[in-house]
């Protein structure tokens, strides 16, 4: 399917716990909620497994790009349907189940976000939300018109001392904040071992549907050890770097203690590569509250 036909094709046919606790209380007594996953390995499948810890939450339907990731995830789920396609599990068989998962590469995020937004389904979305601004305010307004639960997997975001530091932040225990600085020295394993970007592809692993995984964005040859499975984020078309991987945790707090509006300027290093993200960088933003001078 051509690429500018994806998104189109997928909303025409959608349209014809971590948070789940609070969606469970909302099904019938004694009945269980229904949830369907998409991205069942690694981070997405780690979030499957958390939901399917509830004792009112069954794990229905799997659905991944790379059959290998399927077959590990039904080893666990032996009863849930397994599918390819996620644009099928929506436009087909959202009447099975009632919320869904979302734990895939960022580029995918908003068109499967959206999609189960508008097919009405409780959303439980990895981060970071999407991307660009642009998707997250889609996302968002979306959300708020279906009127389900939803929550986005920021982890930490509920633990006592992100409570706890964001409440010293509001009371001001500190004094006045005019400069907050955080950093991060995690060991970047989802750079990539290959960044030649050969014009040659190599062989696809049997069980992977390539076409599928690159979604929407444009087609380009696989390469071993350069995307899939892990190395995706070191790649702008398809993640956000550091930004979205440590950077969604480490700002979170901050701009919910001190109560910060969206960034007023910017001051960030020139890109490496228009390609890559930055393995490591630093960049600056300068932010207002409603009570406050600027913050950076």
């Amino acid at each position: 399917m051509k690429r500018r036909r994806f998104l189109a094709k997928a909303s025409a046919t959608a349209l014809s716990p971590l948070a789940f606790p609070a969606v469970v209380r909302c099904a019938a007594p004694n009945s269980k909620l229904q949830v369907a996953s998409i991205g069942v390995a690694r981070m997405g499948g780690n979030t499957m497994r958390s939901v399917s810890t509830h004792g009112k939450v069954q794990i229905v339907a799997l659905c991944d790009v790379d059959e290998r990731h399927l077959a590990q995830g039904a080893r666990e789920f032996p009863k849930a349907r397994r599918f390819r396609d996620w644009r099928d599990l929506l436009a087909n068989h959202a009447d099975q189940f009632d919320a869904i998962t979302i734990g895939t590469p960022d580029h995918m995020h908003a068109p499967m976000a959206v999609l189960a937004l508008r097919a009405r389904k409780h959303v439980y979305l990895q981060k970071p939300m999407a991307p660009t601004v642009h998707e997250c305010r889609v996302i968002a307004r979306e959300a708020a018109k279906a009127g389900v639960v939803t929550q986005l997997g920021n982890q930490g975001r509920s633990s006592i001392e992100s409570r706890l530091m964001i409440e010293l932040l509001r009371t001001k225990a500190i004094g006045p904040i005019k400069e907050v600085i955080l950093w991060e020295n995690k060991p970047l394993n989802w750079w990539p071992a290959n960044t030649n970007l050969r014009k040659r592809s190599d062989p696809i692993p049997t069980g992977l549907d390539w076409d599928a995984w690159l979604g929407v964005r444009d087609a380009r040859p696989y390469h071993d050890s350069t995307y899939h499975p892990q190395f995706w984020r070191a790649w702008r078309d398809f993640g956000v770097g550091e930004l979205g991987d440590m950077g969604c945790h480490h700002f979170d707090s901050t701009v919910d203690g001190l109560n910060l509006a969206p960034p007023s300027a910017s001051a960030r290093p020139p890109r490496a590569s228009p390609a890559k993200a930055s393995g490591r960088s630093s960049a600056g933003w300068s932010s207002n509250s409603a009570d406050k001078p600027p913050t950076t």
